[in-house]
């Protein structure tokens, strides 16, 4: 009939969630891992393809979090202001190239078909390029939200800055008066 429900990885730390999906393998799998690396290596790329969501929900979050405050000073922390903003903002900004190269790099060499690797063939490698592909694209668009929060807060920031008075005499206005 139906096949029970996996108990839940415990939230620990990720070493035992991989050692509760380890336990969980069959005793044949475990005995054609030499042979099929995929039986050990598809569920750890599923929980870190898992993870990568996190991390992009994350980012997600604090990003609109960050454009709400530039939006509205009132949700601004009184102690750090626009400048506490945008000293959560850079980190971000720093980080999005290192995610998207580290997933790229997983895209071109562990879910490549004709890389070494993946030597044997896998059902499930096409939709865990999928899913890493989803996740390259998330972290691009991430990415680009971040440079136009950015430019936002540059905005912000120019538009806060007082007024500079320029003496007269520095200022030369031409006018339509004839040359004498």
């Amino acid at each position: 009939m139906h096949s029970a429900i996996p108990l839940p990885p415990p939230i620990n730390s990720h070493f035992e969630t991989v050692i509760h999906y380890t336990l969980q393998l069959s005793k044949n799998n475990i005995l054609s891992i030499p042979s099929n690396p995929h039986a050990l290596g598809v569920p750890i790329l599923s929980l870190i393809a898992a993870e990568w969501l996190t991390v992009v929900t994350y980012i997600t979050t604090t990003l609109t979090k960050i454009e709400y405050e530039l939006e509205n000073a009132q949700y601004r922390d009184s102690s750090t202001g626009l400048t506490g903003a945008l000293d959560r903002l850079h980190p971000l900004r720093r980080l999005m190239p290192v995610y998207r190269n580290m997933i790229t790099e997983t895209l071109t060499t562990i879910l490549n078909p004709s890389h070494p690797l993946c030597s044997t063939p896998c059902p499930l490698l096409p939709k865990l390029q999928q899913d890493f592909t989803a996740i390259l694209d998330a972290i691009d668009s991430l990415q680009t939200r971040t440079q136009n929060i950015i430019s936002l807060a540059t905005t912000s920031k120019l538009l806060l800055l007082p007024p500079i008075p320029i003496p007269g005499p520095l200022i030369n206005i031409q006018t339509n008066a004839p040359p004498n």
